[in-house]
């Protein structure tokens, strides 16, 4: 299930000689579109209206988006329902990754609003998106950072100058202390000795 709560939107164009605006917006999701009620005389409008899309079984991804469009919406004559043209005032596409991003699986949107060019309006829009996985199932997150690999211990086949092999033997504490050596690109087996302390001595 996806649950969108459409707050409110701020700084509308406006359409008519007073600067205001009869604002109405519709939401759609997969095909499926939404509509809130229409909002008199108002370019900084607040719905807080709720709506709900069922995923019939097909998970929320990484890409899905939520598209939100604004109109004004003026009536015209004396029956409504007879003429009512729509006045685009922008739209929105919402990314629902930011959802996904979450452990809570929800999130806060300040979202602006674009002209038909795809230019900023300077208009926004405030909503909330939430999603409910089925039962049994669990959401893919973004990955994680990658963690830095390791250092790896340097090529010394070759001292300088000398031109011999070195081995490196380290002194771990423990009850039982074991000696690794490093010789080359070679591991040489532990040597069994048990020291006191952490030391740290080169053979050349």
């Amino acid at each position: 299930m996806l649950s969108c709560q459409l707050v409110r939107a701020s700084n509308l164009p406006s359409v008519k000689k007073d600067r205001r605006s009869d604002p109405v917006a519709s939401l759609t999701f997969r095909g499926v579109k939404k509509r809130t009620k229409v909002i008199k005389n108002n370019v900084n409008p607040v719905w807080n209206e709720g709506f709900e899309w069922d995923l019939k079984g097909v998970p929320l991804d990484q890409g899905s988006e939520l598209h939100v469009v604004v109109k004004d919406h003026e009536t015209m004559g004396r029956n409504s329902l007879l003429f009512s043209p729509l006045r685009f005032l922008g739209e929105a596409n919402v990314p629902l990754r930011e959802v996904l991003a979450t452990p809570s699986l929800s999130a806060s949107f300040n979202a602006p609003l674009l002209d038909t060019r795809k230019q900023p309006t300077g208009a926004s829009l405030v909503l909330q998106v939430s999603y409910t996985p089925l039962p049994g199932t669990t959401p893919t997150f973004p990955p994680s950072t990658p963690l830095e690999p390791s250092p790896t211990l340097p090529d010394m086949d070759m001292v300088a100058g000398g031109g011999q092999s070195r081995a490196e033997t380290w002194s771990l504490l423990s009850d039982s202390t074991v000696d690794t050596r490093y010789s080359g690109k070679k591991w040489l087996a532990p040597t069994g000795e048990t020291r006191a302390g952490l030391s740290r001595s080169y053979h050349l």
